[in-house]
């Protein structure tokens, strides 16, 4: 990888512990992948994905399908995998010449929303 996309990967990577606070229910996992990776994962308060820095992009996740699509992908998620259901979003990160450097994440749980449907 070229010193500029890591870089410019450290920049997310810097960024990212804001988004919790950005979010309207102020409880999101974020992630940072580049390629292969892992770069950072910040997980939300009621939902814990269990990922570390360093582990591998899992093959078939939304991330890896944001990567390789290069666009934008929202999934849900049952509560097979990380006890509570779940949605989604992942996006690939760019570099200046438009080629696909990693990506970012941002999830939370789907009870979170039924909260405040049912008691706003």
């Amino acid at each position: 990888m070229k010193e500029k996309d890591e870089t410019h990967l450290e920049h997310f990577i810097y960024t990212l512990p804001y988004f919790n606070s950005l979010s309207i229910n102020k409880d999101v996992g974020v992630t940072v992948t580049d390629l292969e990776k892992i770069l950072l994962y910040i997980p939300a308060k009621n939902l814990d994905m269990r990922a570390r820095a360093g582990d591998p992009i899992p093959p078939g996740s939304a991330m890896a399908q944001a990567i390789k699509e290069k666009r934008r992908v929202v999934r849900r998620g049952d509560k097979t995998l990380f006890g509570m259901p779940y949605i989604a979003a992942c996006c690939p990160i760019f570099n200046e010449t438009g080629a696909v450097i990693g990506g970012i994440s941002v999830a939370e749980s789907i009870d979170c929303h039924r909260r405040d449907i049912i008691d706003p």
